[in-house]
Parts: structure tokens; sequence; C-alpha cells
């Protein structure tokens, strides 16, 4: 991991955005998601398809060095050239790019197999860009269902359906075929699946399931014969987390009526044993965060985070009721450090940006991730709080935008603001008529730097103290000798 970094003298120089040889070109260079493993590996290594190059890169996130690059396979004719899909399972990742499936082994730097897909992705559902780069807000356990059920295709865009250490099933011409993982020989193919269906998987059963999250067909992983629906419980509809064989469902009806509470507990489908289960406050809002937790926030500003894997719940310092009545969205995030509750009121200044991004118009509280006590509570107008995809950000950074008009035209302001994460305090604020739309945004531990690439233009705000220890010391004067 990177050495820590924690600037508080801030300086800034503008660029050109020399597009042609920036190795942080976002349309160029697209990063695989990785966040979801829990592994120590992947803290250290981004993964990336170069689309202009076709070639697969790990590199080093803290300072973006090159530590391996691979060429991808792909057949002529491949339409979806910008396309990636991936799932990580263990040290090893499976790709599709393009019109083709890969599996690598990353700790050995190496392709396993490869497969041409019958069909490319072309029909099924794709979520709108933007809104996977937004976090979203929480919500009542309805909407949270909706967003998260394991089925949902918002997280499942590409062919690949499911996919552990055992198998890879993947979608192909009305039907799926499940793959060993590490031989890429087919088991078995179902036939006559329609473009609706979707495909859940844990250990032993592959779930075909509706997109009213319905259950129509059970397969068996070994040899893809059928089960009868009888041996499964009715949770997985309500299921909005999955590890492994371990399912977290969310329910806040029983027999069509609304419970005094809503429970989240975890299961598995062929048990009617819950492995744990909470309980929380009606009318409470739900979120998930950094893949493996649930945030819920009660109607009396109690804020709670529960661990889905394990059912550990961890209590926050509360947020004050009066907040709560002033806004109507709230989003809570986190780093390694920090939680990041935002109060949140819907304004009309907006900014597109490449990296996950939430909007502040209203108070942020900044929390210890490890105790949960306040650290520090500031408001903000019109903002939006830019994250990096691996967390690295040493500030919290801020981005909105004006438009100055003089006469008939109108010129586009870029406001950057970057603020200390344990005390709040402003460490720069800059504003210039430069491109607001941010296309890729890179942290350098090492030199510690931070890059912002416009489309015309590079930001780079650096750490005056840094540099100025890295400066070579001036030899002191000498001192004229004295005459007797």
């Amino acid at each position: 991991k990177p050495d820590p970094w924690r600037p508080q003298k801030l300086k800034l120089i503008v660029g050109g955005s020399d597009q042609s040889r920036s190795r942080y070109n976002s349309s160029r260079r697209i990063p695989l998601n990785t966040k979801a493993s829990s592994l120590p590996f992947y803290q250290t290594r981004t993964l990336a398809v170069s689309s202009r190059e076709n070639r697969l890169t790990m590199s080093a996130p803290h300072d973006n060095r090159l530590i391996w690059s691979t060429p991808l396979r792909s057949s002529l004719g491949s339409r979806t050239s910008g396309f990636n899909e991936s799932e990580i399972v263990g040290h090893n990742l499976i790709l599709q790019h393009r019109n083709m499936l890969h599996f690598y082994n990353l700790v050995d730097q190496k392709l396993i197999w490869s497969k041409k897909l019958e069909k490319e992705q072309s029909s099924r559902y794709y979520s709108n860009s933007y809104s996977r780069l937004r976090p979203a807000h929480l919500a009542n356990e309805i909407t949270l269902l909706h967003q998260h059920h394991p089925s949902i295709a918002v997280r499942k865009i590409g062919m690949i359906a499911a996919a552990n250490a055992d198998y890879t099933c993947y979608y192909s011409r009305r039907k799926i075929v499940l793959v060993d993982t590490r031989t890429g020989k087919v088991r078995w193919t179902h036939e006559n699946v329609d473009q609706e269906t979707r495909v859940l998987g844990d250990d032993s059963l592959i779930y075909l399931v509706t997109r009213n999250r319905v259950t129509r067909k059970i397969l068996r992983v070994s040899d893809g014969q059928q089960v009868d629906l009888k041996t499964i419980n009715d949770s997985l509809q309500n299921a909005i987390y999955q590890n492994d064989s371990d399912f977290v469902a969310i329910e806040s009806q029983a027999n069509g009526q609304k419970k005094e509470q809503t429970s989240v507990y975890s299961f598995r489908p062929q048990s009617t044993e819950h492995i744990w289960s909470l309980d929380f406050p009606k009318d409470s809002l739900f979120g998930i965060f950094d893949y493996h937790y649930l945030s819920v926030l009660s109607p009396k500003g109690e804020l709670l985070i529960v661990d889905l894997r394990t059912g550990m719940k961890s209590s926050l310092e509360a947020i004050p009721q009066a907040e709560l009545k002033k806004h109507r969205n709230f989003y809570l995030i986190s780093d390694d450090k920090y939680i990041y509750f935002v109060a949140h009121s819907q304004s009309s200044n907006s900014i597109s940006v490449s990296a996950p991004s939430i909007p502040i118009n209203g108070m942020l509280y900044v929390l210890d991730r490890q105790t949960g006590k306040k650290l520090w509570n500031q408001s903000f107008k019109k903002q939006n709080l830019v994250l990096n995809t691996q967390n690295l950000l040493p500030v919290i950074l801020l981005l909105s935008r004006d438009y100055k008009r003089t006469g008939n035209r109108a010129t586009s302001i870029l406001n950057l603001q970057a603020v200390d994460k344990q005390t709040g305090k402003n460490l720069l604020n800059w504003k210039a008529p430069i491109d607001p739309n941010v296309r890729a945004l890179a942290v350098d531990y090492r030199q510690k730097i931070i890059d912002i690439l416009t489309h015309n233009a590079r930001i780079r705000l650096y750490d005056a103290d840094e540099l100025a220890s890295r400066a070579p010391a001036v030899p002191a004067a000498k001192q004229p000798l004295k005459k007797n």
C-alpha cells in the first residue's frame, strides 16, 4: 500500500491535456471493477482494458506503474469494441472483451483459456452509464430490492451470467452454456432461454429468474438437470445480496400486510433456517455501499451499518432530525478510514465526470469508520463530491460548474475545491473558464500529485510541502576572510 499522504499545502498548475499521449485517457483505458473482492491482492493492483491497443493491463494504483500487459483475443467483425464485462474469481479474472471470453491467472500473469461467444451483447439491458457512476441514494426496502437483487440486469449487462471457481455460465443464442472455470470445457447447455430470463447461481444450483424476480426453473450445476421448484424457499425473490451460496433478503411485509419492522436476514435457498437476522424500524431508508455493507437510516436519524457477510451491526453517530426534514435525498459512502454522509436537495447544477461522484447541495458529515464518531460537518452548495474507483484520493475533492454570460455568449466556469478529510479545513479554492467535463482522475502517491484530465486541459494538484522537501539543499554562503 502507498505511504500515508495528507497534504496541507496544495498548489495547482494547468496545462494542455495532450490526449494523444495521456496515460490517463479514460476513453481508451477502461478500468475493470475489482472492488467486490475483499482479497488484499486487488488493493495494490488496478486492472484495465485498452480498447485502442486491445490489451489487458495490470498497474499499481498508487503510482500508475505498469506491472503487466497482455494482448486480448477477438475475432474479425466484432462490433462491440468498447464493451467489457468481468468477474473476479479468487486470484483469477473472467473477462468478456468484444465477442471473446477469457480466463486469466493473475498471479502467474497468463491466459488459461479463451472461448468465442456465439452471440455478442446487443439486445440485453444496458444501464445508463452516468447512473452507474453515481451511487444510489438511500431508499425504502422496495427500491433497494429493485436496485440490488442479484439478478438485476443493471449489474449484469454482458454475456457472463454467473461465475465462481468451479463453473462459468454465460448467455448464448436462446440458451445458456455452463463451462468448467478451470479448463473452459463445456459441461452442459440449456435451450429455450428467452432474452428476459436472468440467471443466478450458487455452488450447486442455477436459478432461471424472470424480470419480476420469480424463479421459473432450477438446474443442477453438475449435470444441468432440472430440480423441483419446491426444494427452495421463497426468500430468493427478496434477495439484495449474494456471497457464494449465502443470500441476504429484506422484507417489510408478511401475508400481504406491512410489518411494524423491516427484517434483513441471511439464508440459503435450500434451507428454511436463517443464518442471521436483524430488525429495523418501519420506514427506515437503506443503501448498499462497498458491495458488502448495508447502510440504514432510521426515521429518528439513527445511522447503522451491517456487514452483509456476517450480520455484524455497528452504530454511527446519529444525524439530527432537523437535517432530515430539510432534505429529500441522502447518500452514504466510505473509504478505508472515513464514512461520508450527504444530505442533499435537488439543484439545477450538474457536471459530467468519469469517476463516481455524488451531488451535495446540503450538509456533508464525515465520521470515523472505526469509532463511528462524527469528526466534522459542513454545508456545501451545488457541488459534486468526486470519488476514486480505488479510494485513493487523499483529500475531499469537490467540483461544480457555473456559466458566465457576456452579451450573447456563455462561458463555462469550472469550480474546484479541496478539503482535508480529517478536519474539514479548506485546502484549495480555484476556478477558471475550462471545460468542466472530467474525463479521468489519477493519484500518484510516489510523486504526491493528483491529475484531473478534462477535454481541453490537465489540472495538476501537488503538495507544496513535499516539493520543498525534495528540493536540493542550498549551500551556505562562504563567509569572507577577516583581514588582520
